[in-house]
């Protein structure tokens, strides 16, 4: 699957969610740690979200992941669902201003960032 055509497809779930639910995530990207072995992890940001950590999971996968083909989750590392802003989140909330580079793959603008938790950030909103 072309990478452009995944990353339409996840803005498409996100947005068919947070139209289901009436409400937006504040954040929503993906992060890749290694650019040298790129496995995305996808990041969603929202205070409306449960405050249990399995719930969330759950609700995510309910709701995102278990719509993709499996030929597409196996590009995925990990979900982050997160309730409360932290560190992570005000520094992605950031990254724009402050990335380092910008690469275009496939029509879509990967962030170069030089952060512990990510070297690599595509914001889906």
């Amino acid at each position: 699957m072309a990478f452009s055509k995944l990353i339409n497809i996840l803005k498409q779930l996100i947005s068919a969610l947070e139209e289901k639910v009436g409400k937006k995530f504040v954040l929503k990207c993906l992060i890749a740690k290694d650019p040298d072995d790129i496995s995305w992890e996808l990041v969603l940001y929202a205070p409306w979200l449960d405050e249990d950590e399995t719930k969330r999971v759950s609700f995510i996968l309910e709701n995102i992941v278990s719509k993709l083909e499996s030929s597409v989750i196996i590009d995925f590392s990990g979900i982050i669902p997160v309730v409360h802003e932290n560190d992570m989140i005000r520094t992605l909330l950031a990254a724009r201003q402050n990335a380092m580079g910008k690469i275009i793959l496939d029509n879509e603008t990967i962030f170069q960032v030089n952060y512990p938790f990510a070297k690599m950030v595509i914001f889906l909103d």
